[in-house]
């Protein structure tokens, strides 16, 4: 078993949010309120699998336009990231964009907060601020969540890269149907206002900005 799985204690708290105004950056094939089906993507809690195996779709988003930027576009920002650079050309490769969210109530979110995850046992060091290195960990503890408690919808978090913002990631089979919708057009994430986004936290991060 999984270290990460054989540290919790207890049942996880339950969250209710709603997700209504959230953001997520996204590729462009992918419509505003898609659930991505990619199997293999390699993020902190997906891929995931379905009880027959299958691929399970989710969604991530975040309540702050940052949040949902800097898990995407700064992804891979070093640390120390002053001095660094971000190219224009390569995120423009990426075919990125912005979608806003509609959510018709609250969702059922299994608490991963520094408070949520020290109920069960876990430290935010643990989970959250893990890198790329640990997904695999991260991975196995969210498959074994969502098959222990089925009445969870998604995961709650901090964000690791902007700690400002809550994240979620949301399990396309717990979500009714139309309960999620666009709230706007998406949006190039190099569209002017967003742009301007991106270079504020360029300069927070003493980044440059290549175009």
């Amino acid at each position: 078993m999984d270290e990460l799985i054989a540290a919790i204690q207890g049942t996880p708290h339950l969250a209710q949010v709603n997700i209504d105004g959230w953001w997520r950056v996204h590729p462009s094939r992918y419509a505003g309120d898609a659930f991505n089906p990619n199997p293999a993507s390699h993020a902190r809690f997906s891929p995931l699998r379905r009880p027959d195996g299958t691929v399970l779709p989710v969604m991530y988003a975040a309540d702050r336009v940052e949040g949902a930027l800097m898990e995407t576009v700064f992804h891979e920002a070093p640390c120390p990231s002053a001095g660094a650079h971000l190219q224009r050309a390569d995120i423009e490769a990426k075919s990125l964009v912005l979608s806003q969210l509609n959510c018709s109530g609250p969702l059922t979110l299994i608490d991963l907060s520094s408070t949520g995850l020290r109920r069960m046992g876990l430290l935010r060091s643990q989970v959250i601020d893990t890198n790329a290195v640990r997904y695999s960990a991260t991975r196995a503890l969210a498959q074994h969540l969502y098959e222990r408690m089925p009445q969870a919808q998604g995961l709650l978090w901090m964000s690791r890269l902007f700690d400002q913002s809550r994240s979620v990631v949301l399990f396309a089979d717990r979500i009714p149907v139309q309960h999620i919708s666009v709230a706007a057009l998406q949006r190039s994430v190099l569209d002017a206002g967003v742009e301007e986004t991106i270079m504020d936290l360029i300069d927070q991060l003493g980044m440059r900005y290549l175009s």
